[in-house]
């Protein structure tokens, strides 16, 4: 299997050097928030199950380009660095319906309880063994935030990038954190490196 060149023109050495290897097809059990007891949820936080190749995929907002695609590549190698490697992502060139992986959408529609939300993750999960794993995860973004109303051109790209690294850490698994400067952090908009937080949630998960 080979893997597909990164979005931008600029070879991104580190998407290069994924392995090429299947994935294994894991039976599916029901969904693990409902399989598990409340107190056994608590101490089983979902994540991704070995081997750690999870496909990506982020829905071009137009016919030209992935909007913009170097926000998004930038923030998919910062998790892959961040887990030391343990993590790597595979680019895919096209969605499929129902399958494995995570998967970036845009919207227009405002939520009306949270108008100045920038943007929402969903996992699924199934047991294998007792534990839940993430077997897909779906992300939509704003393509029009409201906060973006406030913000000059540079700072919108920083909040872009920002908002891709905080939405791909609950892909991950990661949960919100109490430090404003986190990544993690419930009202991240600026944030853009990792806290001793966000990499001790991602050692927890994956021995990062």
């Amino acid at each position: 299997m080979q893997v597909p060149p990164p979005f931008s023109n600029t070879p991104i050495q580190l998407w290069q050097q994924l392995p090429a290897m299947g994935l294994p097809v894991t039976p599916r059990r029901i969904e693990a928030k409902i399989a598990l007891p409340p107190a056994d949820l608590q101490n089983a936080v979902p994540r991704w199950q070995e081997p750690l190749v999870i496909p990506i995929y982020c829905d071009p907002v137009d016919e030209q380009q992935t909007h913009p695609p170097d926000a998004f590549e930038k923030a998919v190698l910062a998790w892959q660095n961040a887990s030391n490697e343990a993590i790597f992502f595979k680019r895919l060139t096209q969605i499929t319906k129902d399958g494995d992986g995570i998967f970036i959408s845009w919207s227009d529609e405002t939520n009306p309880e949270r108008p100045y939300e920038v943007g929402r993750t969903t996992n699924q999960t199934h047991l294998n063994n007792e534990q839940p794993f993430i077997y897909r995860s779906e992300i939509v973004l704003q393509c029009h935030p409201r906060i973006n109303q406030h913000l000059d051109v540079e700072a919108q790209k920083r909040q872009l990038y920002a908002t891709f690294l905080h939405e791909i850490g609950h892909a991950l698994g990661l949960e919100h954190t109490q430090d404003p400067h986190s990544v993690m952090f419930h009202r991240s908009l600026q944030n853009d490196q990792f806290t001793t937080e966000d990499l001790a949630q991602l050692h927890r998960l994956y021995g990062a």
